[in-house]
């Protein structure tokens, strides 16, 4: 059965409802970025596919994102579980399912059947626009990102990935290319003495504002680059009507610890569950 009750978190009641409408609005992000990346490429193989209220992703061997994504809140049978596998082994890809933790434990049961294993930990952090963030730099600029300056975007956006080279670039320019082009997407540069030193994204859907593409050039970070960009973001998303603005960080990793220390509670965790292709 799914956990009930509310834990009231700063401005934000975490229940099912929220925790519901958190993932199905990743999932739909998720699907706009696989639309982008066929328009900007028609020959790529990446496809996405509406299930269970959430989405089958596959960017490719490779990319960022190969895996179920908002599918585990409901109970999930036998035949939902072999019908994702199917999708990723058509694909060349092991099954991988983004599993919150609010997950009913019938679906638990299935997918320990079925030998999946933990691979990695995500936190997911929720708050309402026009929350105070503290002291902030003054001196960081923050500018759009449009056709002029998408170049030197990209350039900061790899740099700050550390994905400047090869194929890992290759990568790192279609998500975010296709980010930036995303249904209404807002991407930034930031800027210390007129040098361009972080880069930060937002994609509004369903009245939600997913703040990502956060990343820094190493010689600048912890110096403010992103709360600056937070701050920036969360007033945008206020002016543009938005009741939450939404964010997720790997849970044993320093951009989570970054994300607590800017104010954001803590809602739900996942675990992205992975099932490997037998020989």
């Amino acid at each position: 059965m799914c956990r009930l009750g509310v834990r009231k978190v700063a401005e934000v009641d975490v229940d099912l409802a929220l925790v519901r409408r958190l993932e199905a609005s990743a999932a739909a992000a998720s699907l706009d970025l696989v639309n982008e990346i066929k328009l900007l490429d028609p020959a790529s193989a990446a496809e996405g596919r509406e299930f269970l209220g959430g989405a089958l992703i596959a960017m490719g061997p490779g990319r960022y994102v190969n895996r179920a994504i908002g599918v585990s809140l409901a109970e999930m049978s036998a035949d939902d579980i072999k019908t994702i596998e199917r999708f990723f082994a058509e694909r060349g890809l092991p099954s991988m399912i983004e599993l919150s933790s609010w997950a009913p434990t019938s679906t638990l049961n299935e997918l320990a059947q079925r030998s999946y294993t933990p691979a990695w930990f995500r936190s997911v952090f929720a708050l309402r626009p026009g929350s105070a963030l503290g002291h902030l730099r003054t001196d960081v600029r923050i500018d759009r990102v449009g056709d002029d300056n998408a170049a030197e975007w990209l350039e900061v956006f790899a740099r700050g990935f550390e994905a400047e080279h090869g194929e890992t670039r290759v990568a790192n320019d279609e998500i975010g290319e296709a980010g930036r082009r995303a249904p209404n997407a807002h991407t930034f540069l930031a800027y210390l003495d007129d040098e361009a030193v972080g880069c930060g994204s937002m994609q509004v859907v369903e009245g939600i504002a997913w703040l990502g593409g956060a990343a820094t050039v190493p010689a600048f970070r912890k110096r403010g680059v992103q709360a600056a960009l937070v701050a920036y973001r969360l007033q945008l998303a206020l002016e543009l009507g938005c009741d939450l603005a939404a964010v997720t960080a790997l849970s044993n990793g320093p951009s989570a610890r970054n994300i607590v220390r800017l104010g954001f509670p803590h809602t739900h965790t996942q675990v992205v569950v992975e099932r490997r292709i037998l020989a």
